[in-house]
């Protein structure tokens, strides 16, 4: 089923159409691929783990320019308090620097997990995957209507 066949279908009816909701955490569009840029971070405690949450707008011109989503990443630790601009400490094989690596291949070895430099990442598209979430926490399914989308994968600098 492609995504126009869902659009039309009514599948996904609570599509973003305006990006002044972006923030909700509830923002639901089609699966795929979009260009977007990083435009903020901040860290928190969820479920007991810490995570580093990176903020992306999407950038392609089209009904979903602006939309704010949101990609999740477990770290080693959190270094002070959780917040905007916290600071963590990653785990060398862990998702994020796997991602960080795919998308700047050229990027020196990183020989401090607590300082890894996020402004190549400010400063570039970034074409990213995103992904509905249908399962909670739990792995039980979600109602329809609580569907959101998310930043699964970073794939590629845009040039």
């Amino acid at each position: 089923m492609t995504d126009q066949s869902i659009v039309a279908s009514g599948k996904l009816r609570n599509i973003v159409e305006v990006p002044e909701h972006a923030d909700d955490e509830s923002v639901l569009i089609p699966e795929g691929e979009y260009c977007m840029k990083l435009v903020s971070q901040h860290t928190a405690v969820q479920f007991g783990v810490p995570k580093l949450i990176l903020v992306f707008k999407i950038t392609d011109f089209g009904p979903f320019l602006g939309v704010k989503l949101k990609a999740y990443f477990n770290v080693a630790a959190l270094l002070g308090k959780a917040g905007i601009k916290g600071k963590v400490r990653h785990k060398r094989t862990g998702d994020f620097m796997i991602q960080y690596f795919t998308v700047l291949p050229m990027a020196a070895r990183i020989k401090r997990l607590d300082r890894v430099p996020m402004e190549p990442l400010y400063n570039a598209e970034i074409v990213c995957k995103v992904r509905t979430v249908k399962l909670n926490s739990i792995r039980q399914p979600l109602p329809e209507q609580l569907w959101y989308s998310k930043v699964e994968q970073l794939v590629k600098i845009e040039r």
